[in-house]
C-alpha cells in the first residue's frame, strides 16, 4: 500500500540533544475541553482530512490531495515565524474575501491572528505549542480503529485464524483481564461489527480509557486464541506493533534514548501496517500525526503530562452545571 508523499521524513524528529542538558523556557497551563481547543489557538487548523495540510508540516492527507491540494515528497516543518509573516504580509494585502481565501488556503492556514503568538504571550510559539494529544491520537482513535478491523479478519469463520467462537472465548479473556484490573476499571464485552457497516466506519465500541486497557493487553486477550496461521497474519503483527507503540506512549517516565525508540516503533507500525492488504484505503491522518510524537516528547517530557484524558474527565463533572462546552480553553502561561 503506498503511503502519502513526504510521510516518514527525517525533519519530523529534531537531531538528538545532548541529554545532560534541559532547559526549561516557559511554564504552560492549558485547560482544553477538547483537542480542537488548543488547536484552535494557533493559525492552522487541527483537520487535514478535507482541505488542509498537517499543523506542524506540509503534509497532505489523501482527502485534500482528491480535492486539487498538490503533496510533495518531502513536507517542509512549518514555522511561527512563517506563518506569522505570511498573516501579517495577508493582512497587509487588502485582497478580496475570494482572493484572501485562496491565499490561506495555499498556505494551509485558517486564521490570521491567533492566541499563541508573542505579543500576547511572551514566548508562545503557535507551531511547538500544540503538541499532538496521545489521548486522541490512540484511545478516541487509532487504538479504537485497528483493533476492530484486525479482529474481523482474524475471527472471520471458516479463515482458519482463530479458534471456534473466538468472540466468546474473547470475552471470557475480557473478564479475566478486568479481574487483575484497578477498582472502577475495565473493559467491556467486545462484539462483532454490525453488518453492512463500511470498513472506513468501523471502530471498537469502547471509550479512550477503555480502549487503552484493550491494546495494552490485547496479547494476553487475543494470542491463545489464534491459530499459528492466525499468529502469522500480517494484521497480528500490526496489531502487535501498534500495541508496541501505544504502550511506549503511555509511559510516566522517558529516559533520553526512548525518543529515538519511539520513533523506530511508530515506524515499524506504519510498515506493518502497509503489509496488510485488507487495510488499503484505510490509513488515517493520525497515522501521519503520530510521527510528530517523538519531536513532542522530546520538547514536552511525557504525554500524560499534556494529553485531554484528565481535561474531558472533568467535563463529566462540569457539563451538568455549565452549558456544553465546545473548544473552550483557558491558558496560564506566566513568563518564567
Amino acid at each position: 500500500m503506498a503511503r502519502p508523499p513526504g510521510s516518514r521524513h527525517a525533519a519530523l524528529t529534531p537531531a538528538r540533544s545532548d541529554p545532560s542538558t534541559a532547559l526549561v523556557y516557559r511554564y504552560f497551563i492549558i485547560f482544553e475541553g477538547d483537542w480542537l481547543a488548543a488547536q484552535a489557538m494557533g493559525f492552522t487548523p487541527e483537520s487535514t482530512s478535507a482541505t488542509y495540510p498537517c499543523g506542524e508540516c506540509m503534509w497532505v492527507s489523501k482527502a485534500a490531495r482528491k480535492r486539487g491540494r498538490e503533496a510533495v515528497e518531502q513536507p517542509s516543518m512549518r514555522t511561527h515565524a512563517d506563518l506569522a509573516a505570511t498573516a501579517a504580509r495577508l493582512t497587509a494585502a487588502k485582497l478580496t474575501k475570494a482572493a484572501l481565501a485562496d491565499k490561506m488556503s495555499a498556505a494551509g492556514m485558517n486564521a490570521l491572528s491567533c492566541v499563541l503568538q508573542p505579543d500576547r504571550i511572551p514566548g508562545a510559539d503557535s507551531v511547538r505549542d500544540k503538541p499532538p494529544d496521545a489521548m486522541h491520537l490512540y484511545g478516541a482513535g487509532l487504538s479504537r480503529i485497528e483493533p476492530a478491523h484486525a479482529l474481523e479478519i482474524l475471527f472471520k469463520p471458516g479463515s482458519g485464524l482463530a479458534v471456534k467462537d473466538a468472540w466468546s472465548e474473547l470475552n471470557v479473556n475480557v473478564a479475566k483481564v478486568n479481574a487483575r484490573l484497578p477498582r472502577g476499571k475495565s473493559i467491556p464485552k467486545i462484539y462483532p461489527q454490525r453488518k453492512g457497516k463500511k470498513a472506513n466506519e468501523q471502530h471498537l465500541d469502547v471509550n479512550a480509557s477503555e480502549a487503552f486497557y484493550f491494546i495494552s493487553h490485547c496479547h494476553t486477550l487475543i494470542d491463545p486464541l489464534l491459530t499459528d496461521k492466525g499468529r502469522a497474519h500480517p494484521s497480528w503483527k500490526s496489531l502487535q506493533a501498534h500495541a508496541a507503540v501505544v504502550r511506549k506512549v503511555l509511559q510516566h517516565v522517558f529516559a533520553a534514548d526512548e525518543v529515538d525508540e519511539l520513533a523506530t516503533l511508530i515506524e515499524a507500525h506504519l510498515d506493518a501496517f502497509d503489509e496488510v492488504a485488507a487495510y488499503e484505503g484505510l490509513d488515517r491522518p493520525k497515522h501521519h500525526f503520530q510521527e510528530h510524537l517523538p519531536a513532542a516528547l522530546r520538547m514536552f517530557g511525557p504525554f500524560r503530562g499534556f494529553w485531554c484524558m484528565p481535561f474531558e474527565a472533568f467535563l463529566q463533572v462540569l457539563s451538568p452545571r455549565t452549558p456544553p462546552p465546545r473548544a473552550s480553553a483557558l491558558i496560564c502561561a506566566p513568563d518564567h
